[in-house]
């Protein structure tokens, strides 16, 4: 999130919140979340955070 805030404007993040994962693990979870975002129309300063088992949050970013 630090990351995201750091920039006064970027084109959108996904942050994988477990550090443990494989890349094969990784990328499912990636794949998924791009999948997820199919709908959505303005990504603009927003964080999509997602957890292996499938848990996801998508918010906006301010800086601090």
């Amino acid at each position: 999130m630090k990351l995201a805030r750091a920039r006064e404007l970027h084109s959108g993040v996904i942050l994988v919140e477990d550090g443990d994962l494989v890349r094969d693990e990784q990328l499912g979870v990636l794949r998924g979340a791009v999948a997820a975002l199919q709908g959505e129309r303005d990504l603009v300063n927003r964080v999509w955070r997602v957890w292996a088992e499938g848990n996801v949050i998508f918010e906006g970013v301010s800086k601090s």
